[in-house]
């Protein structure tokens, strides 16, 4: 009975991740979880994203946009750019999270967004770092499907947001097969 019960939890936890994980924080703001991912084009950390069950990050509001920036921008002593779930990909000018959350919170960088000059087409937006980045720590910038600029690594920022119903279901679930088992004999 023992090990039926550790293959449906392996097996109903099972998922491909392929990311690699430079560190993780939950914001306690908001309760979610969020993967600072190794260096890579925007493209790919959002593929990373999916694999994690999530999306590049949605940045809310200042607070949200702050707490992303302080804890992930600098980690480990790296200045770091980071990719976040806005682009424009779709339809120029008009940015929007690839998670399709509604959030309207913008923090750009005077000037920008700008389809970039001679980096474009920039259909995607990171943070700049802070402190150690080039230009205006903290704010946003879209730029082109790079994975570096000027020597600052680009690295995503994964969201993933806990279900709570879904775990609610998998626990259920178990329970139900154990009180089942227990009945046979």
């Amino acid at each position: 009975m023992k090990n039926s019960t550790l293959t449906i939890i392996a097996l109903l936890g099972a998922a491909s991740v392929n990311a690699q994980i430079l560190t993780s924080a939950s914001n306690p703001a908001t309760g979610h979880n969020y993967y600072l991912l190794a260096q890579s084009t925007w493209t790919v950390a959002e593929s990373e994203a999916l694999t994690l069950g999530g999306h590049l990050a949605t940045i809310n509001d200042a607070a949200e946009d702050n707490w992303v920036t302080t804890t992930f921008s600098n980690f480990g002593g790296v200045p770091r750019m980071l990719w976040i779930g806005l682009t424009d990909q779709n339809h120029e000018g008009t940015f929007t999270w690839v998670s399709g959350d509604p959030s309207t919170y913008r923090n750009w960088e005077a000037g920008q967004p700008d389809n970039g000059g001679s980096f474009g087409p920039e259909n995607w937006v990171h943070i700049l770092p802070n402190p150690g980045g080039p230009r205006n720590p903290g704010k946003w910038n879209d730029f082109s499907n790079n994975d570096n600029w000027e020597g600052f690594p680009f690295c995503g920022i994964v969201e993933v947001v806990p279900e709570p119903s879904a775990l609610a279901l998998m626990g259920l679930g178990a329970a139900m097969l154990l009180f089942r088992r227990r009945q046979q004999y």
